[in-house]
């Protein structure tokens, strides 16, 4: 959720859009990711100072422009605890402010077999959508102490997932909702695979892609 407001075009029209991106409190966003679509066109980029000049085309039919907002930070680019947005600004605006919300973060620790906390353990974002169609909404890594705490998302129930480091299992992705109490994480350690591919006439193959998940091992060849 955002505030919004916007500014109509002349009627003779214009082949900018000015987006200005603020904070709850109305000052400008140091540094942020941006996304924009169109019906022709889309790009990805990321602007400073809270404001973002995208030159469009005015051809009818094209519809509304689709402006996303995400990975607000300060001017040294740590995190921001608000909330991404996504607005949609019809192609007769020449001007529009997105007001971020405060995000909640989403707070946890990664431990292993032993209880540990374990350092540098990536953690995913992303929305809670069907497989296949989740969106990133950021990550980062576990301190030394194995905790972590990603903000950027909104009051929506969102999707993490551990990318597990050399020697573990990587957990099932779990459903969260930013501010919800702090999550407890303790991977499994795994076993190390040794596995030699050969040829039809037992020659050992180099350049080959082993993958290998739950039940069965999958080879293929490649560069």
């Amino acid at each position: 959720d955002c505030v919004i407001r916007l500014r109509r075009a002349s009627e003779s029209g214009s082949s900018t859009l000015t987006i200005r991106v603020v904070d709850p409190d109305d000052r400008p966003i140091p540094r942020a990711s941006i996304s924009i679509s169109t019906g022709s066109s889309s790009l990805g980029t990321s602007f400073s100072n809270g404001r973002y000049v995208h030159h469009l085309s005015r051809a009818a039919g094209e519809g509304a422009v689709k402006v996303g907002i995400s990975h607000a930070a300060d001017a040294e680019g740590k995190p921001l605890p608000l909330a991404r947005a996504q607005v949609e600004v019809p192609t007769s605006q020449t001007e529009v402010t997105i007001r971020l919300e405060r995000s909640e973060p989403v707070r946890g620790v990664v431990r292993g077999p032993d209880g540990a906390g374990l350092a540098g353990v990536r953690i995913e974002l992303m929305t809670a959508a069907e497989p296949g169609q989740e969106q990133a909404i950021t990550n980062g890594t576990t301190a030394d102490d194995g905790t972590f705490a990603l903000v950027g998302a909104t009051r929506e129930p969102c999707r993490l997932w551990v990318v597990a480091p050399r020697g573990f299992l990587s957990p099932d992705p779990l459903d969260v909702r930013p501010g919800a109490p702090s999550l407890e994480l303790r991977l499994r350690a795994g076993a190390t695979a040794v596995v030699t591919v050969l040829d039809p006439r037992g020659v050992p193959l180099a350049g080959a892609t082993v993958a290998l998940d739950d039940v069965d091992l999958v080879v293929a060849p490649g560069a």
